[in-house]
């Protein structure tokens, strides 16, 4: 492996786990948030499918106080989810 690659990479995971920290402090910062409490499930479903982008969906449920399964359902109502089929399609 040549010194620039090595270096490469050691760039792009530093710039990852930046990332990943910011990413953590603004779902710390959305749970903490004195309007959680009162926001509506819907509401906390959008903030994850808008605010979430890049965070695991069971992480961003938990942190809002949300099943995964109702915000699957959530997606699925709006039109953002479909399931994928197991089955081949004849």
């Amino acid at each position: 492996m040549s010194k620039e690659t090595d270096a490469g990479r050691r760039a792009e995971i530093a710039r990852l786990k930046a990332e990943n920290a910011r990413l953590e402090r603004e779902l710390d910062r959305l749970a903490n948030a004195s309007d959680i409490a009162s926001a509506t499930y819907q509401d906390r479903f959008r903030a994850i499918a808008t605010l979430g982008r890049g965070l695991p969906v069971g992480l961003c449920c938990h942190a809002l106080g949300v099943a995964r399964s109702g915000y699957y359902q959530y997606l699925g109502r709006c039109g953002l989810y479909a399931r994928r089929s197991t089955f081949p399609q004849k």
